[in-house]
């Protein structure tokens, strides 16, 4: 993996930071798990540069710091342009570990409470008080897209099985993997401080590979297992609201 980064990077971060841009433009979905660094799109100039910086002084690979930090960044615009959306899940550990000083990473996390309650976006955060077993353990980061329409839906619950179950704790545990999906976008779209939200239900499908109907019968069963007090549907159909218990 060091071999790998080191030939990606041997011109310098510039290039692939620009290559991984076009890719997001191209993505109508993007899906992240991230278990050591605040995603690309999140971050902060002062972030970006301090991480960017430790890379490179670490591969002895080329310098242009400042002109990759601004590719990466530049990539938050598809945060507000529209046709983008970015489900996100982090580990405990990413707000925690410092990267920078002690203000660069201040700043970093002041900068999530200001994109955590945009539309195009769906936050997650897997505590460090989860139960782990062995094999639920990711190590690695991944992150997936969708350029054209959506992934198969077996490869969406393979993706919320992997990186979700690892959360599995209290009331979730008897929910499957689209219903661990469906609650992570649930709290993350609620708003305080009666914990209600709503969200278009074909959207809401959509991201959980589900059908309205199948939609319907997953609300009820995260009703029953108490993460949800109560859902309803608009009476046009096409949106839901809810309060988390």
């Amino acid at each position: 993996m060091y071999q790998e980064w080191r030939r990606l990077h041997r011109n310098g971060m510039r290039r692939l930071q620009e290559d991984v841009n076009a890719s997001v433009a191209r993505a109508a979905h993007q899906r992240v798990y991230a278990s050591n660094v605040v995603p690309g799109f999140f971050q902060t100039p002062a972030y970006a540069t301090a991480l960017l910086g430790s890379i490179t002084a670490f591969q002895g690979t080329p310098n242009d710091v400042p002109e990759a930090v601004a590719s990466r960044v530049a990539r938050s615009r598809f945060l507000y342009e529209g046709g983008h959306r970015f489900a996100v899940v982090l580990e405990e550990a990413v707000l925690r570990h410092r990267i920078g000083s002690p203000a660069t990473m201040a700043g970093q996390l002041r900068h999530l409470l200001t994109v955590m309650p945009l539309v195009s976006v769906s936050f997650g955060v897997i505590p460090f008080s989860a139960a782990r077993t062995a094999p639920d353990m990711p190590y690695e980061g991944w992150f997936t897209d969708a350029v054209v329409g959506m992934p198969g839906r077996a490869t969406r619950r393979r993706a919320a099985n992997w990186a979700l179950r690892t959360a599995r704790h209290g009331r979730t545990c008897g929910l499957g993997p689209a219903g661990q999906l469906l609650t992570v976008y649930l709290h993350a779209l609620a708003l305080p401080p009666r914990c209600e939200g709503g969200a278009d239900l074909a959207h809401l499908g959509r991201i959980c590979g589900l059908s309205a109907s199948a939609l319907s019968l997953e609300l009820d069963f995260v009703v029953e297992a108490g993460v949800l007090a109560c859902w309803s549907l608009a009476p046009t159909g096409e949106e839901i609201a809810w309060r988390l218990s």
